[in-house]
């Protein structure tokens, strides 16, 4: 295991090491609504598709009544902008396209802004789409007038649940007895940049008697030291 990327001391005199998880899940495993297709030469596609030939229309025509006729070449007839525009126009799903950034890094956007439009760097990956009866079958209080707003809301929490799986920022914690060096508990899969609710969610998953007083940051607490050859807490 690697070195933590923070050691505190808690209330209770037990050591909190946080660590990068270095095995985590990615979100598109869990139970999502929304359904996100990528096509890449270098990068797989964060759902499966439903088979290796799926191409973007494939996905679009199933639910763009107007898309699926005559066999003539969809790419012929449509770009992939009036594609999506025809999903959403004809109500039966709300389509979003995905643009990448793709340099050190990978970002996903659901909108093409200045960082998405470098023609070296960017352009669209693929798309994230909710279908319309998928959202009156997951969403308690949905109405014709407001499902597009919700689905919306679902599939932007979905993407920055994704992006925070690329950029690496899901963590676990381990806490340890300084005095024995005895492992009392851990705990990992915890997504989020590592900021003080973070660690508040870490400190209270471990013990409610660790929980500060309002008013006083876990960030703040003094910083537990590690002895190199016996990894117990030294102060």
């Amino acid at each position: 295991m690697d070195d933590p990327m923070m050691c505190k001391k808690l209330p209770s005199g037990m050591t909190l090491r946080i660590y990068r998880d270095e095995s985590p899940e990615s979100p598109r495993g869990w139970s999502n609504v929304g359904e996100m297709y990528g096509w890449h030469r270098k990068y797989g596609s964060p759902d499966k598709l439903p088979n290796r030939n799926t191409s973007l229309w494939d996905v679009l025509a199933a639910h763009v009544p107007e898309l699926r006729n005559d066999g003539e070449s969809l790419a012929e007839r449509h770009t992939v902008r009036e594609a999506i525009q025809l999903a959403n126009d004809g109500g039966e799903a709300l389509v979003l396209p995905l643009f990448m950034h793709d340099h050190g890094s990978v970002g996903l956007s659901h909108t093409n802004c200045s960082i998405f439009t470098d023609p070296w760097d960017s352009g669209l990956f693929g798309i994230h789409l909710l279908a319309r009866n998928r959202a009156f079958e997951e969403f308690m209080g949905v109405t014709v007038e407001n499902w597009r707003e919700r689905a919306r809301k679902v599939l932007d929490s979905e993407l920055n649940e994704y992006q925070l799986y690329l950029d690496g920022q899901v963590w676990g914690f381990v806490v340890t007895d300084p005095k024995t060096g005895e492992r009392m508990d851990s705990c990992w899969s915890f997504y989020g940049r590592l900021d003080e609710d973070l660690i508040r969610q870490m400190a209270e998953h471990w013990d409610k008697a660790d929980q500060l007083p309002e008013g006083q940051r876990y960030e703040d607490l003094p910083d537990a030291q590690i002895c190199e050859k016996c990894g117990r807490a030294t102060a």
